[in-house]
């Protein structure tokens, strides 16, 4: 009988992977290259200190209008900007709340979270293949010996 425990591993793997690749599949199917465009407004900046002190980024809030009314989102970014300072984002014309400050940015996610997907999958499947390859092999080498009984 299988370990309970590795059964149980597999199978939550399996449907992880199979949930990152929807979520991967609804990212990159968003396509944001086809996104409505508007200037935002920088409001405020922030050093984002972490443990590795070789890197700095930056939380950054602005704000933007979509047809009069104003949305507000964050981003974490390797360039620091000063509040006031202009930048363009791409939004969401069904849902203008949601916004990017670079285009294409969901489709580069949705394929990063996709291929993770995939591979949760795949490292499941490998695994099981290479398991009953070994115990195939394993079984081939055990060869019923020739008994023999009895002297000349």
């Amino acid at each position: 009988m299988k370990n309970i425990g590795s059964i149980i591993v597999k199978v939550f793997t399996v449907g992880f992977g199979l949930f990152m690749v929807v979520t991967g599949w609804n990212l990159w199917m968003s396509s944001t290259k086809e996104w409505s465009q508007a200037q935002a407004v920088v409001t405020a900046s922030s050093i984002n200190v972490g443990d590795d002190t070789t890197s700095e980024s930056y939380d950054i809030t602005y704000k933007y209008q979509v047809n009069g009314v104003e949305y507000t989102d964050t981003m974490t970014s390797s360039t620091n900007y000063n509040p006031g300072d202009t930048l363009t984002v791409s939004f969401d014309p069904a849902a203008p709340e949601s916004s990017y400050t670079s285009r294409g940015e969901a489709n580069f996610m949705g394929a990063g979270v996709l291929m993770f997907g995939l591979f949760c999958i795949g490292s499941v499947i490998w695994g099981e293949w290479k398991a009953r390859k070994g115990a195939a092999e394993m079984a081939e080498s055990v060869t019923p010996s020739d008994s023999t009984q009895g002297g000349a």
